[in-house]
């Protein structure tokens, strides 16, 4: 995991990135993940993501996830990307409500319990080429 900035109460960012390798005999899917967390961890965060879900998929999902106490709570998957492909995303926290922008998809805001936050990015079972604005 790399943190892109402090802890803030209000703050946005812009990453674009995709997956440029895999793991197939890692126990997780091979994905990368932009998002923010509060705490020491990524216990309780909102992580967009691109993940290649199967070995033998044809293609990556774009999507977010909320973690709570360690646990997924909720994933939406929100399109399918080509395996070659980039996702950019904008992620906006203010008071609670973190918002997920991706280019021709409807802006998922997700209410949170988080108060003050900090943005990252990490990668899973794979690498990863990152473009960040922070």
């Amino acid at each position: 995991m790399v943190e892109l900035d402090e802890s803030a109460e209000e703050m946005s960012f812009s990453v674009k990135f995709g997956l440029t390798g895999y793991d197939s005999d890692a126990q997780w899917p091979a994905a990368a993940y932009a998002g923010v967390y509060q705490g020491r961890n990524t216990n309780d965060s909102v992580q967009f993501f691109i993940a290649k879900d199967s070995p033998t998929d044809s293609h990556l999902i774009a999507g977010y996830r909320v973690i709570e106490f360690g646990q997924q709570v909720r994933r939406v998957n929100l399109s399918k990307l080509q395996l070659d492909q980039k996702a950019e995303v904008n992620i906006s926290f203010v008071h609670g409500l973190v918002t997920v922008s991706m280019e021709g998809v409807e802006p998922a805001i997700i209410e949170t319990d988080l108060d003050t936050v900090k943005p990252y990015i990490s990668v899973s079972s794979g690498a990863a080429r990152f473009a960040i604005d922070v």
